[in-house]
């Protein structure tokens, strides 16, 4: 019969050299006298999570109250700067820039005799991620508010021009945004409420987040 030791050493090899469990390290003393294998489990070191990240994000924008009466959903494009220290955490602050197109709602263009509309929105803004896991126990992903201050750049393209309308073809307006999200994987995901005014939406975006700098 094949001692136990052996079948020990065997086992304990085998999960050596087939799976990679971050973090664990296992150590076999082969010790005439001792009749122990001894596993040790190192304790990771902790990471600081401080640096300077860039996050391209890309979403949905879908028009709210007074947008939606005259523009579709829209692709949104764009990214984020963010700034994080172990000092600061929870918060993680950051810039942003977006960039959305909307097309005209079939209804809106109907009622007013147009061939196409277009309102394109550049959105810059100052904002706050609060990773809230301190207070929601959660062992396999990260849940987190996010608010934001922006400022909205909006112009209109329509056909044909001479038409009257009761929308603006320029406007310069300030809102603000805020929503909660979650981590998975690599890749947050989060919903965002935005109030501009006649600008409104509900958005869902998702990002990646790659390190510029750490310290």
């Amino acid at each position: 019969m094949i001692d136990k030791k052996i079948i020990a050493i065997i086992i304990i090899t085998f999960l050596i050299l087939f799976t990679n469990i971050p973090g664990l390290s296992v150590t076999v003393i082969n010790d005439n006298i001792s009749k122990d294998t001894i596993i040790k489990q190192e304790i990771p070191q902790k990471v600081n999570p401080g640096g300077l990240f860039i996050s391209p994000t890309i979403g949905v924008e879908v028009p709210f109250s007074e947008f939606a009466g005259n523009s579709n959903m829209a692709l949104s494009l764009g990214g984020r700067i963010e700034y994080s220290t172990f000092k600061l955490s929870p918060f993680v602050f950051a810039v942003s820039y977006y960039y959305q197109n909307h097309s005209g709602s079939d209804e809106y263009k109907t009622e007013n005799l147009l061939n196409s509309l277009k309102t394109k929105i550049h959105n810059v803004g100052f904002g706050c991620d609060i990773i809230l896991n301190k207070y929601i126990k959660q062992t396999f992903t990260i849940i987190f508010a996010t608010f934001e201050v922006k400022y909205l750049k909006v112009q209109r393209e329509f056909s044909p021009e001479e038409a009257i309308l009761n929308i603006k073809k320029e406007d310069n307006v300030f809102g603000v945004s805020g929503g909660i999200g979650f981590t998975l994987y690599i890749f947050d995901i989060y919903g965002t409420y935005n109030y501009a005014k006649e600008y409104s939406s509900f958005s869902i975006k998702t990002r990646f987040r790659v390190p510029l700098i750490r310290f």
